[in-house]
């Protein structure tokens, strides 16, 4: 789903979303109350770049062209493809997940620009599920993206969110959270 709102206010918005999922962030302490979880689920203090050869995109990268490094970002994970136009990095869960449990994964990004028109790819991976794999049209404007994903197997605490990013010209995207729905 795609909000349209100025800039400014979408921004505020999706780290408004951010520091809701930052107030409850502490993890149950009963295993047996794992579920019970709302918090952002993905803790991108721990991110990591990947493997190469383990990217199922591998093919999207320019020759010549290393892996960009992502960062954070007030409380998000952001890619700024200004160096380097494909990512390939891993979140780990902070809970475990059961199969079928419904979930909300919020994305963001700024607006598109290139000097020629393209389009943006991005692959959001749990393990080997993929729940999202969408491409963007270059140019775009601004986006927040929530999206109802649902994972067809469970996932263990630990478990890596896997996000491939491959874009042209100098834009900025944001894993923001993966979040229980209720």
């Amino acid at each position: 789903m795609e909000t349209k709102a100025p800039h400014a206010l979408r921004t505020a918005i999706a780290l408004s979303a951010v520091a809701v999922f930052a107030c409850a962030s502490a993890p149950v302490s009963d295993a047996a109350d794992a579920g019970a979880y709302l918090g952002n689920l993905l803790d991108v203090t721990r991110f990591a770049s990947l493997d190469p050869a383990s990217d199922p995109q591998a093919d999207h990268r320019p020759a010549g062209c290393a892996l960009g490094a992502a960062r954070i970002e007030d409380a998000t994970l952001e890619f700024d493809t200004n160096d380097c136009v494909v990512f390939w990095v891993g979140v780990p869960l902070v809970a475990p997940l059961r199969a079928g449990e419904p979930l909300r994964l919020v994305t963001t990004h700024g607006s598109l620009v290139a000097r020629v028109p393209a389009l943006a790819h991005l692959r959001i991976d749990l393990e080997d599920e993929v729940l999202v794999d969408r491409t963007v049209p270059i140019p775009s404007t601004d986006s927040i993206d929530l999206e109802n994903v649902t994972p067809t197997q469970p996932h263990a605490a630990g478990s890596l969110v896997r996000v491939h990013l491959h874009n042209h010209g100098q834009n900025t995207w944001r894993l923001v959270s993966l979040g229980r729905r209720p």
